[in-house]
């Protein structure tokens, strides 16, 4: 996008190449498909209508060509390992996940070879144009109209590439057609799939909250993601030595509050799996362990870019078609926890940098500006719920400790509190958790 910005361009002509036909996976727990799988189908068509509307920020016309049968020969070079992580921890997690990628790949099938896939993924492309009122230019069937055929060996390369007389045929054939731009005609967008007028849930009938008298125990649930995962750990631990909370972490790794959808993590495409389903787990846990006091925690995947189900794009945190989704499912997430008459404590999210210890930095879901407006929303849902939720500044505390909330003493992956770390958040954490038990 930065030459866009940079060159300012009046059209953007955009083409696709083989590795959009050839086989992926979208997780390493996907099996491996190619265009014609409703799954690749689905990331094919959400990301060139990203990379669309990315293209044309600056004003610039997009036209999308269509991409030639090829018959592809030659098999890429086996992609080689990255130098050795100095960490040997590191690198034994490394190694452990190049392997689990590699499982099962499909080799060097040249399945970009089979016409039905190419004409597929074109047919994707053309819908993509339709729905972005788009230019299609059928580069494909311009091929196919040459004497010899789409890979007849003077035009074609290897019967991929084109020769040059070809590629001065292909610029004098399309010139006239960039040049005679067209005035397009402005669509209405189609509805957002969340609007930023979407009713909220509705508050449930109040009911008596739990009270937890001096000296007795508290006992305490605590769900959300990772993070919330590991303050829960070292709260179990802080209350066995003291015995003022027996605490159950149920908090799922990978999982969202805001449900649904895939999303991009350290540029990564996933998938948010069945089981973050909270709608199912919530419900079993309150039933089943009746706690004084809830603890919600979720930060990272609330941030990170995301589509939602029905969506066409990927958005985030701070749209408002983003927010309001985001503050439903919240007050959903603390109706359906406080319904058995638990408090509600709703954590604020510290500022991260994501990839921190393997040196990334820069990621979207790093921008301060994301976890800043989570957390104003997290103070919003909790004011819906008086008396039900409170919120406690976790964000405030790491902040005002020596080295503040970015220290990789603290989190060394920009994210995470460290083993050693985590009970220090515990010891803070738990005389508030039983203050508000004991209705404080």
């Amino acid at each position: 996008m930065t030459s866009v910005e940079q060159v300012q361009p009046d059209v953007v002509l955009a083409m696709g190449t083989l590795r959009d036909v050839q086989q992926r996976r979208l997780t390493t727990n996907d099996p491996w498909a190619g265009p014609q799988s409703p799954n690749i189908d689905d990331f094919l068509r959400s990301d060139i209508a990203q990379l669309t509307d990315d293209l044309g920020s600056t004003g610039a016309e997009v036209v999308l060509l269509t991409l030639p049968r090829v018959r592809n020969t030659v098999a890429p070079d086996p992609v080689p390992d990255p130098a050795p992580d100095p960490d040997p921890a590191q690198e034994t997690l490394l190694v452990a996940e190049r392997k689990m990628i590699r499982e099962g790949s499909p080799g060097t099938g040249f399945r970009e070879n089979d016409d039905a896939r190419v004409d597929h993924y074109n047919g994707i492309l053309s819908s993509v144009a339709r729905d972005r009122n788009l230019r299609l230019i059928d580069l494909s069937a311009l091929t196919r109209t040459w004497n010899g055929g789409a890979f007849a060996p003077e035009l074609r390369a290897g019967g991929v590439g084109f020769q040059p007389e070809a590629a001065q045929e292909i610029g004098e054939w399309m010139l006239p057609k960039l040049r005679d731009r067209r005035n397009l005609v402005q669509e209405a967008a189609p509805p957002p799939v969340i609007a930023p007028d979407t009713p909220l849930p509705p508050p449930p009938e109040p009911r008596p909250r739990r009270v937890v008298g001096a000296g007795e125990r508290a006992d305490v649930l605590v769900v959300g993601d990772s993070v919330a995962f590991t303050m829960g750990f070292a709260l179990e631990q802080w209350g066995r030595s003291n015995g003022e909370v027996a605490v159950n972490t149920s908090a799922q790794f990978g999982c969202a509050v805001a449900r649904g959808g895939s999303y991009k993590f350290q540029r990564d495409l996933r998938i948010f799996e069945d089981r973050c389903d909270w709608g199912v787990q919530y419900p079993e846990l309150i039933n089943g362990f009746r706690p004084d006091v809830a603890v919600l925690g979720s930060g990272i995947w609330e941030v990170v870019d995301r589509r939602l189900v029905g969506d066409d794009r990927y958005r985030h945190i701070g749209a408002p078609d983003i927010d309001r989704y985001i503050l439903g499912e919240f007050l959903s997430a603390i109706d359906t926890l406080g319904a058995d008459g638990a408090h509600v404590v709703v954590l604020t999210q510290p500022r991260i940098q994501s990839g921190l210890d393997k040196g990334e930095t820069g990621l979207p879901e790093s921008e301060p500006e994301r976890v800043d407006r989570l957390n104003e929303i997290l103070a919003e849902a909790v004011a819906l719920r008086p008396g039900v939720a409170s919120l406690l500044d976790v964000r405030g505390w790491v902040a005002a400790q020596p080295g503040g909330e970015m220290d990789p003493a603290k989190r060394p992956d920009g994210i995470h509190f460290s083993d050693e770390y985590a009970p220090n958040v515990a010891a803070w954490m738990g005389p508030e958790v039983v203050r508000i038990a004991r209705g404080g």
